[in-house]
């Protein structure tokens, strides 16, 4: 298992301006915000609306970043992907695992519409295999692991 991220995803403009860009770490980082990727020399993919993971030159969206990430990840070529943070719920009163957003990055989170997407996609992933490893999680459709077992 990878002990170390190789690279790292953020859709929103905000998150990369709240983070200056994480200049001081040395991973390949991407976004789909063409604002932010000018502003900070980020990896730049574009994104459409929808909700299956595109097999294109581009993400879509899903409702989320971490779907979108998912999505950027199968554009690498991966074949086994592992969840982690993934809630789809408040949990211990949190709106993600990490708990919430500061400031503009603090949105609402209509967690039913990101389960749903979620959901189509799953249904399209004969190639890719994807864990779930968060520990409270409402999203169900893909096979649920510790993270310890992989």
């Amino acid at each position: 298992m990878c002990e170390q991220a190789n690279v790292l995803y953020a859709c929103d403009g905000e998150w990369w301006v709240h983070n200056n860009g994480l200049l001081n770490l040395h991973i390949e980082k991407w976004t789909q915000d063409a604002s932010a990727a000018k502003q900070y020399g980020l990896n730049i993919i574009a994104g459409v609306a929808g909700n299956t993971f595109s097999r294109k030159s581009h993400i879509h969206f899903g409702g989320n970043s971490g779907f979108q990430a998912v999505n950027l990840a199968i554009l690498f070529g991966a074949k086994e992907i592992a969840l982690l943070g993934y809630d789809m719920q408040i949990t211990d009163n949190k709106r993600h695992f990490f708990g919430d957003h500061a400031g503009k990055m603090n949105k609402p989170s209509p967690y039913e519409q990101w389960v749903k997407s979620f959901e189509n996609a799953a249904k399209y992933l004969d190639d890719v295999k994807i864990v779930n490893c968060t520990r409270k999680t409402a999203l169900t459709c893909f096979e649920m692991k510790n993270i310890e077992d992989l």
